[in-house]
């Protein structure tokens, strides 16, 4: 949101510096009429030829116009200004709201910004209503409004169109266990911004939808009720693993939560681990159903831990 805020100071910056040109479009009316046009129909500001000057009033000094320059450059200095000081104030009635009714965050969240974007908003469109004429100038201020308001909404853009295209296309299902770049859960909810998950912790994860165009997804179910889970042990380098891969099948075999109908398989990789060697084992199996996964994790690590204290096999730096 600071970004969006930057952007719309930099549109602002923009359209003052448009503004500080006086009598631009005039100016240029004024060279495109030929010599007979001037006769007939004089410019803005010019008195007709048949008609003679009026007298000046007053002490002839320069006088201060509502239209002048000096006056644009007032409001120029001001309704920023303005626009700082309510800023200011709308954060301090946020914390002392945030510190009498104990809420969290409202003074540092998205109703803040939300305020700010408001404020330099009107800032922006009073400027241009003081400022700028009736006609082709106020087509530059709102040009320069739609890029930055174009700017700053391209995420949300982004998310909206690949949320369209997740629902009409999806590559999963709402209870598939997906992987997306680093998060993993199960889909409880798709929306046209954020896909939710549920994370093996218990809780919620949204995630923007424009992720999916730049992270590679892997469904761990596919659209079925079980699901691959995979549990891990770091053992000692020398120990028998035929005899612990032995073990392993036995563990997942015994489990009340496997899905027998899929294989169960056992692999070993040396890792370094904490600068020191390890022996990794992998015991792969399919749960029953994707709500089992932590219990079937648990129960798997159980047992084969177990079996492999009885059988002699663990070492004090088992991990």
């Amino acid at each position: 949101m600071n970004s969006l805020l930057s952007l719309f100071r930099l549109g602002l910056l923009l359209t003052l510096l448009f503004l500080l040109q006086p009598g631009l479009l005039p100016l240029q009316a004024q060279v495109a009429r030929t010599p007979e046009q001037a006769q007939l129909q004089p410019a803005a500001g010019e008195r007709p030829l048949s008609q003679p000057a009026a007298v000046e009033q007053g002490s002839g000094g320069p006088s201060l116009s509502l239209d002048s320059p000096l006056w644009n450059l007032f409001w120029v200095v001001v309704l920023p200004a303005l626009g700082y000081v309510l800023i200011r104030l709308l954060t301090a009635a946020l914390r002392l709201r945030e510190e009498r009714h104990k809420g969290k965050g409202l003074a540092d969240g998205p109703l803040l910004s939300l305020l700010q974007l408001l404020v330099w908003l009107g800032v922006l469109l009073v400027l241009a209503t003081i400022l700028l004429p009736a006609g082709a100038s106020r087509l530059v201020l709102w040009g320069v409004v739609a890029l930055v308001l174009g700017l700053a909404a391209q995420d949300m853009i982004r998310n909206t169109l690949a949320g369209i295209s997740l629902l009409l296309a999806p590559p999963f299902s709402l209870g598939d266990k997906i992987w997306l770049g680093e998060h993993y859960g199960e889909v409880i909810g798709v929306g046209l911004r954020h896909t939710r998950l549920r994370t093996q912790d218990e809780g919620e994860l949204a995630l923007p939808n424009s992720l999916f165009f730049t992270h590679s997804l892997r469904n761990a179910t596919g659209g079925e009720s079980s699901c691959l889970v995979v549990t891990e042990l770091y053992l000692p380098p020398g120990i028998d693993s035929g005899r612990v891969r032995q073990l392993a099948l036995e563990a997942a075999h015994v489990s009340r939560y496997i899905y027998q109908n899929k294989p169960v398989a056992v692999h070993f990789s040396h890792v370094l681990h904490h600068t020191k060697s390890w022996l990794k084992m992998e015991l792969k199996a399919y749960v029953l159903d994707i709500q089992y996964e932590p219990a079937f994790r648990t129960e798997l690590t159980e047992i084969l831990m177990r079996e492999l204290t009885q059988a002699g096999l663990l070492q004090e730096d088992v991990r």
